[in-house]
C-alpha cells in the first residue's frame, strides 16, 4: 500500500504575490513618473523664462539709471562723446525739479512712461528729454517682451521702473500649469551726486528763507509761480 503525504498549502497573501506586478507598474507607476518628469520640465522652462525676463528688465532699468545725467551716453558702454551734453538747466525743467520742490503738479505719479518694445530711432526727442532718456536705455529690450518703462521722481528720490511681460510659453506648459503669461519688474535708483548736492543746498536756502507756516506757504507758491513762468519761457524759446 502506497501512502502519499501532501502538505497543506496556505494561500499566499495578495500583497506578497508577484503575479501581475509588471501590469501594475506599466499602468500606474510609469504614467505617474512620466507626468512628474513632464511637470518638472515645464516648471524649469517657466522658471528659466522668468529669469531671462527679469534679467532684461533689470538690465534696462540699470542702464537708464546709470546714464541719466547725459542722454548722449552709449546705452551699452555708458561712454559719452566728447563735448556732448544735455542742456544746462535740464534738471530744473525737463527733470521736473521745480514741480517736486514747489508742488507744481508734481506728486508720486509717473512723470514719464513709454511702451515697450519701442522704436528708438523714430521717437527720439519728440516727447522731451526724459522720454528720450528712457527710449535710449529701456527701448532696447527684446521685441518678444511687452511692457512699460516709467520714470518717477519725489524731490530727491528718483527711480526708473521697468515692467515686462511675455506670452512665449509652450501650449502644453500653459495648459498644465494654468499660466498664460509671465511678468517681471525691476527698478533702479538714479544716482546723480551733483544734483543731490545742489538740491540739498537749495532746500536749506528755501527752508531758511520762507520758514514754516501759512506765510511761508504763500511765499513758496509765489516763488514757484515765478520760476515756472521762466521755465516755460525758456522752454518755448529753446
Amino acid at each position: 500500500m502506497i501512502c502519499s503525504i501532501t502538505k497543506n498549502k496556505r494561500p499566499i497573501p495578495l500583497v506578497r504575490s508577484e503575479s501581475g506586478s509588471f501590469t501594475v507598474e506599466s499602468t500606474v507607476v510609469f504614467p505617474a513618473v512620466f507626468l512628474a518628469v513632464l511637470a518638472l520640465l515645464f516648471g524649469a522652462m517657466i522658471i528659466h523664462e522668468r529669469v531671462l525676463l527679469y534679467h532684461s528688465a533689470s538690465a534696462a532699468a540699470e542702464r537708464v539709471a546709470f546714464r541719466w545725467d547725459n542722454s548722449h551716453r552709449d546705452p551699452v558702454t555708458g561712454v559719452a562723446p566728447t563735448g556732448s551734453y544735455d542742456p544746462l538747466y535740464w534738471r530744473l525743467t525737463d527733470d521736473r525739479m521745480l514741480q517736486s520742490i514747489f508742488n507744481l503738479g508734481g506728486d508720486a505719479s509717473e512723470d514719464a512712461v513709454i511702451d515697450l518694445p519701442a522704436n528708438v530711432g523714430s521717437e527720439r526727442r519728440q516727447d522731451g528729454l526724459i522720454t528720450t532718456k528712457l527710449l535710449n536705455g529701456a527701448g532696447r529690450v527684446p521685441e518678444k517682451y511687452n511692457g512699460q518703462a516709467a520714470y518717477r521722481r519725489q524731490l530727491v528720490l528718483k527711480r526708473v521702473a521697468v515692467e515686462l511681460e511675455t506670452f512665449d510659453i509652450p501650449a502644453g506648459a500653459a495648459r498644465l500649469t494654468g499660466i498664460a503669461g509671465i511678468r517681471a519688474s525691476a527698478a533702479a535708483p538714479v544716482s546723480d551726486p551733483v544734483e543731490l548736492i545742489r538740491t540739498v543746498d537749495l532746500v536749506r536756502y528755501y527752508a531758511d528763507r520762507f520758514g514754516i507756516g501759512s506765510g511761508g506757504a504763500e511765499q513758496r507758491a509765489k516763488a514757484g509761480g515765478i520760476l515756472r513762468k521762466h521755465a516755460d519761457k525758456g522752454r518755448g524759446s529753446g
